[in-house]
């Protein structure tokens, strides 16, 4: 899924929310109408869509937002399994590795990406595409 944000808000605070809970583009209600177009086309895709009344608030706060290029190789792997739903026993067989080693991936990408759950992880995951596959 990806969200597009209409919104009248452009404080710094509402950018950085809505881009670190994973919406793709950003459009201020008091630009043009036809502008809404534009910005669905673009997310759809792929692209992020930012407002031009809200692009500098935009950059600074995408450039606080971590991306899964922080994680480690086996990090990765563990939270696309994690958000994909499955189990730290699942994830374990699959990567030939022990369940604790899991734990310990998870525990430290999620701690990097700002996660406190399994529900952000898949909130997080989802913006990304990791639910449609590699």
């Amino acid at each position: 899924m990806k969200i597009l944000v209409l919104t009248q808000h452009d404080s710094t605070g509402y950018v950085q929310l809505m881009l670190s809970q994973g919406a793709r583009g950003y459009h201020l209600k008091s630009s043009a109408a036809n502008c809404v177009f534009e910005a669905l086309q673009t997310i759809a895709n792929g692209s992020v869509y930012i407002d031009s009344g809200v692009a500098n608030v935009a950059t600074e706060a995408s450039a606080n937002v971590p991306g899964p290029n922080v994680l480690s190789g086996r990090e990765l792997d563990g939270m696309r399994g994690v958000v994909r739903g499955f189990s730290n026993k699942e994830i374990a067989a699959a990567s030939e590795i022990s369940i604790k080693s899991v734990e310990t991936y998870k525990a430290r990408s999620m701690s990097k990406l700002g996660l406190r759950s399994r529900a952000d992880a898949v909130r997080y995951g989802s913006a990304r595409g990791w639910l449609e596959g590699d």
